[in-house]
């Protein structure tokens, strides 16, 4: 991201009008029927690399490729866990493709916490909180019952419910904002304090 913010403006507009206008799309459409589709992130990704490679050069085709990368093994990881869905993984690999490795890693941190939180409010809007405590304590309990007790598999599961999917897109979309004024504002500041605390150079 420090990279992008150095270059000149209308470098910095080609690649951040594209970002902007697919995820007010995507977390619209995220919103509304909890899809995202893949007629606009397929282009985006595409459309996205070459923008990339266009403002940086070589270069910016191989953080493009290897941010894509990054963010189809961050879907693998989290497609499981219903953490995200296909489109969520397809909106990330396009923006990677067009901001890169380091854009994408800070907007997934941002990403998560922002899910989380708006997780807990639509849960507590709909009234699922109490019921969402309840069954992540049971989940939980069967797991301790794996660990302490040697049982050979969890017969506890978290049941999926629709009240507690999460339109991932609208977070996604926080978390590239927020990431933006992370590197030109110096605010909210707490990725740069999360990797300073780990001993990195954010």
């Amino acid at each position: 991201m420090h990279d992008i913010l150095a270059m000149e403006l209308w470098k910095q507009l080609l690649l951040f009008i594209p970002v902007a206008v697919v995820l007010i799309i995507c977390a619209v459409t995220d919103w509304r029927e909890r899809k995202v589709y893949n007629k606009i992130t397929y282009p985006f990704a595409a459309i996205g690399l070459v923008l990339h490679t266009v403002t940086m050069g070589f270069d910016g085709t191989l953080d493009g490729l290897m941010a894509l990368l990054a963010a189809f093994v961050i879907g693998l990881i989290m497609l499981p866990f219903g953490w995200l869905g296909g489109g969520d993984t397809k909106l990330l690999m396009g923006l990677g493709a067009t901001l890169g490795v380091h854009a994408l890693v800070v907007t997934v941190f941002y990403s998560i916490w922002i899910g989380a939180i708006l997780g807990l409010g639509m849960a507590a809007y709909n009234g699922y909180l109490w019921e969402m405590i309840k069954r992540m304590g049971r989940y939980l309990r069967g797991w301790y019952r794996v660990f302490v007790y040697k049982q050979a598999f969890l017969k506890e599961k978290l049941e999926r419910d629709e009240r507690n999917k999460v339109p991932f897109a609208v977070a996604i979309l926080g978390g590239v904002a927020t990431t933006y004024t992370e590197f030109a504002l110096a605010w909210p500041g707490f990725w740069t304090w999360y990797v300073s605390s780990l001993g990195f150079n954010p």
